[in-house]
């Protein structure tokens, strides 16, 4: 997926534009590039590269599920 934003001038009066990325990696991560370019599409830097992962939330539930079992059997 992409995003742009509208162009707009920056501080030396030139356009630019953000463009994020969001590819899906072959392991379900999920990685986020934010680039900032001219108007003729050229990249002038690179703002933010970031990868997503899912939490373990089987881990988490399994500890709770353990928790609220012995609060209920200690009863």
């Amino acid at each position: 997926m992409i995003l742009k934003s509208k162009f707009q001038k920056g501080p030396n009066g030139n356009m630019y534009c953000n463009r994020i990325t969001w590819t899906l990696n072959l392991d379900g991560s999920v990685t986020q590039r934010w680039e900032i370019t001219n108007e003729n599409e050229d990249l002038l830097s690179v703002a933010f590269i970031g990868i997503y992962r899912k939490k373990n939330i089987i881990g988490y539930n399994q500890s709770l599920f353990n928790f609220r079992w012995k609060l209920r059997t200690s009863i």
